[in-house]
């Protein structure tokens, strides 16, 4: 799924090319969860300027923000989920109360991806403070496989910033560990006659204690 093209975003886009070493100077970190089939998990994802960062994270002129996980895997809570930038920080629905009315918003959650661009209108641009924090919590669904599941930033458009100046970074790449989610097999449960058998034996074992014991 993606919103419809605009002209800014095809700026983004060039910009993104023509500006794309600056993209070394964003750190881009995911975090790992792990847990078993019906498990509810949260997994992070932090975009962070370093300090001299050519692209300018309180003057943003674009926004491309994507998310896509496995949703046969993976079930999204949205009310769940949270997003922080700026002075914002809450719910995803509420999203647009910590970027500028003027500008042109676009935000959706569904079935396999959370999907944000604002567009800088020419009146106000965003600020994204000390850098973004998305936080989301899926639930793993009770016929996953087994496995890693990881998370990705790109569509027909990649995650990105763009600031007033036409410095830009694309981060559909994490940089070091993958924003990801591991299926794992639940502990057996023994069967009703193993477990009998079991506790057969352990009665008979503490049995035998006692007699030597006397």
């Amino acid at each position: 799924m993606s919103f419809p093209f605009r002209p800014l975003l095809a700026a983004a886009t060039l910009a993104i090319s023509v500006f794309s070493t600056h993209a070394l100077a964003v750190v881009v970190q995911g975090t790992q969860a792990s847990g078993f089939p019906g498990d509810t998990v949260s997994v992070e994802l932090r975009v962070t300027p370093e300090v001299g960062d050519a692209v300018d994270f309180t003057k943003v002129a674009l926004w491309s923000f994507r998310v896509f996980w496995n949703e046969s895997a993976l079930q999204f809570q949205p009310n769940s989920s949270t997003i922080a930038f700026g002075t914002y920080g809450g719910g995803l629905t509420g999203v647009g109360a910590g970027l500028p009315a003027t500008g042109k918003l676009l935000s959706t959650a569904v079935n396999n991806a959370f999907l944000l661009d604002w567009e800088y209108d020419g009146t106000d641009l965003a600020s994204l403070g000390t850098g973004i924090v998305f936080t989301g919590v899926f639930t793993i669904a009770s016929n996953a496989p087994l496995g890693d599941y990881a998370f990705l930033f790109a569509d027909a458009f990649t995650s990105s910033i763009v600031d007033e100046s036409l410095n830009a970074f694309d981060y559909s790449v994490t940089q070091g560990q993958p924003m990801m989610i591991t299926v794992r097999k639940p502990p057996s449960v023994p069967e009703p006659a193993t477990l009998g058998l079991l506790l057969a034996g352990l009665g008979a074992g503490l049995g035998l204690r006692r007699r030597r014991a006397v």
